[in-house]
């Protein structure tokens, strides 16, 4: 990864200063901004202070990332990104599927979750070894993840295991299925059946994340169920379904392989074409489509749950990944979240917590607010609270001042660049970019989109997506009986 000052440009034979220079640049990021001002809350904003806010010197801060990526697409339709970092002493693979939670076919919801744990058991040339086991022979280690829109696997292996990872990933892109069988099918539903009690079932306020994605999404929408599905539609599932769903999704021409390493491209590009080029493609697909999600009026759901004190969850429709307002948001309720937690926690003590989540995705996001509080703390009083916060966030940068905003911005790069350091962030802003931008390097353009942002644009995001828009309301109340994750008994 190469980085450069707007006043000069670095060359390749500086890459091996990679690693202290992204630290160095967080590093002149953070003291750019530390003599901004400290932060005013709205709450407590005078008149004097309700002016506009003066204008930062944060305008001077840049910093160039540049992440150097050689592309290829084999004639088999794979898309490979590799990245060379000549003084890493591992390498990281990483192979995504554009499949995800979205594409389940009907009535088997959590089908592309249970999948992705069946290509752990081992595929057609791995003998009486599993992919894991495969990898910690040499050192290695590896994971995946199912989310709405992709499956991910990822391994990191000493730079020696390169060639040992890259076939590992042919061998099951190759042969998902074949050491599949009923019983050990019968043995990963359990498994994940499992994780689905402990995530939702018997988890107090579990089921409360499922129940507002689904008032925000409609079930009609694929967004609108979870992706570890639910357990009906999980002992549904056959294995004829997962072949089916082999031969449409668990295709090269539906992947991206990108490798990062201190392999030199031609030496790199050579063993990809060895172990991947041999496998044949899948039919095409047409991408699904469907429209943005959007809310007619408010909706107010009253949840029972078998648990000890109430809880508020508020949800919106949100803009997709990179659409206008969606940064902002983040900006605005990272400051909301701070400013009604020290109201309502540490100030009035009726609430234990405050947090928020905003989903983005493909076909829509979603922000959700949860406020658990004291037992017998009054639902509507915190509610009002929660209402009164939100409006002050939305007047930020144009009514209240934000002073702090430019720290706040700064720390945002900071994370981002910090996150560029090692491989597997540098890996998945390379997936980020083939994902939403259609092209191969985008790490400067996030930054400066980051940057880019001002206070005022982060009031007027909550303000038009939060404030002016309908929402799900939930309101949790205790009750003896009910089941500990809670369930819907009026709308």
């Amino acid at each position: 990864m190469l980085l450069s000052s707007p006043m000069s440009q670095l060359g390749e034979h500086e890459a091996r200063a990679c690693a202290s220079r992204v630290w160095l640049a967080a590093l002149l990021l953070t003291a750019a901004c530390a003599s901004a001002e400290p932060a005013a809350s709205p709450g407590a904003a005078s008149a004097a202070d309700k002016a506009a806010p003066a204008p930062s010197r944060d305008d001077a801060i840049m910093v160039n990332v540049a992440l150097v990526t050689d592309k290829l697409t084999l004639p088999n339709g794979l898309l490979v990104v590799l990245h060379r970092e000549p003084v890493a002493t591992s390498a990281y693979v990483h192979v995504r599927y554009h499949v995800g939670s979205k594409d389940d076919p009907p009535g088997r919801s959590g089908l592309a979750h249970l999948f992705e744990h069946l290509m752990f058991q081992g595929s057609r040339h791995t003998g009486e070894r599993d992919h894991n086991r495969w990898l910690e022979d040499v050192g290695g280690s590896s994971n995946a993840s199912t989310d709405r829109d992709s499956t991910d696997y990822h391994e990191e292996v000493p730079a020696s295991a390169l060639p040992r990872a890259l076939w590992l990933e042919s061998d099951r892109m190759a042969y998902p299925l074949d050491k599949t069988t009923e019983e050990s099918l019968g043995k990963e539903r359990e498994v994940v059946k499992n994780e689905y009690r402990e995530r939702y079932d018997n988890r107090p306020y579990g089921h409360v994340s499922s129940i507002a994605r689904a008032a925000v999404f409609g079930r009609a929408h694929p967004y609108g169920r979870p992706t570890i599905g639910n357990e009906a539609e999980l002992d549904a599932i056959t294995l004829d379904n997962l072949r089916g769903f082999a031969r449409d999704h668990y295709r090269p021409n539906n992947a991206t392989l990108v490798v990062c390493a201190p392999y030199d491209v031609k030496q790199t590009r050579e063993l990809v074409t060895k172990y991947f080029a041999s496998i044949p493609p899948g039919a095409p697909r047409a991408p699904r489509t469907y429209p943005a999600p959007q809310l007619a009026s408010d909706v107010r759901l009253d949840v029972e749950a078998g648990v000890d004190a109430p809880m508020i969850a508020l949800a919106w429709p949100a803009p997709r990944v990179h659409e206008p307002g969606l940064q902002e948001l983040r900006y605005g309720l990272r400051y909301f979240d701070a400013d009604l937690s020290h109201r309502l926690v540490t100030e009035k003590k009726v609430a234990t917590d405050v947090s928020w989540y905003l989903d983005a995705g493909h076909l829509g996001s979603l922000v959700l607010v949860e406020v658990q509080l004291q037992r017998g703390a009054s639902t509507d009083a915190a509610l009002s609270v929660i209402d009164e916060y939100l409006t002050r966030a939305s007047r930020l940068g144009r009514v209240y001042p934000w002073r702090s905003f430019a720290d706040h911005r700064t720390r945002a790069v900071v994370s981002a660049v910090t996150r560029l350091e090692g491989l597997e962030g540098r890996a998945e802003q390379i997936l980020h970019g083939i994902e939403y931008h259609t092209e191969r390097e985008t790490a400067q353009l996030d930054l400066r989109a980051l940057l880019a942002v001002k206070a005022a644009d982060v009031g007027a995001a909550m303000e038009q997506f939060l404030v002016d828009r309908p929402r799900v309301t939930i309101v949790v109340r205790p009750t003896p009986g009910a089941p500990r994750a809670g369930r819907v008994v009026s709308r």
